[in-house]
């Protein structure tokens, strides 16, 4: 393979494909086209002056009252129901270790807590969720907000056992 005049030449025959090609250097490469012009598309009764659009009532300020509009009751039961069901079916999955807990069926604070640990491990750790739980100063920051509503064995085994489906909607490989 050379380079001649800026366009690349491929050898007659290439390298074990065993039939014959053409050098490909015969025209330029075409010019790009130009770019269309972008219209957004309109949207009706969406607030322009930069604002959100937050139902009546809901606290822009309180990050818990946001948090409910995503995750309701009725989501976080759903995922209970299908974590605790998960665990129950696959009760070996999270023992691989001597010292590993059985599953006790998880609710909805320690569901509302380990997602949230998501949220700020999204927030605020650079590497493993592991730092999340570090009690040595000298070792990284200290998440004692997260430290407080759910310990990093529970949070773990919630991570191991975690299940969005239902298990008829994924069978057989549930």
């Amino acid at each position: 393979m050379t380079v001649s005049a800026g366009f690349l030449c491929l050898p007659r025959r290439l390298w074990g494909w065993g039939y014959d090609i053409d050098v490909i250097t015969s025209k330029a490469p075409p010019e790009p086209w130009p770019i269309p012009a972008f219209e957004p598309l309109p949207l009706s009764g969406a607030p322009t002056d930069g604002e959100g659009s937050l139902p009546d009532g809901v606290n822009p300020d309180d990050p818990y009252a946001i948090f409910k509009l995503f995750f309701t009751d009725n989501i976080l039961l759903a995922l209970i129901k299908n974590t605790n069901e998960f665990a129950e079916l696959h009760p070996g999955f999270g023992l691989k270790n001597k010292g590993a807990r059985r599953w006790r069926s998880t609710n909805v604070e320690e569901l509302r807590a380990y997602i949230a640990t998501y949220i700020w491990a999204g927030l605020f750790v650079k590497g493993d969720t592991k730092e999340l739980w570090n009690k040595d100063p000298m070792e990284g920051p200290q998440h004692s907000i997260v430290t407080k509503y759910i310990g990093k064995n529970r949070w773990q085994q919630l991570d191991q056992y975690f299940h969005i489906s239902t298990r008829e909607a994924v069978r057989p490989h549930y």
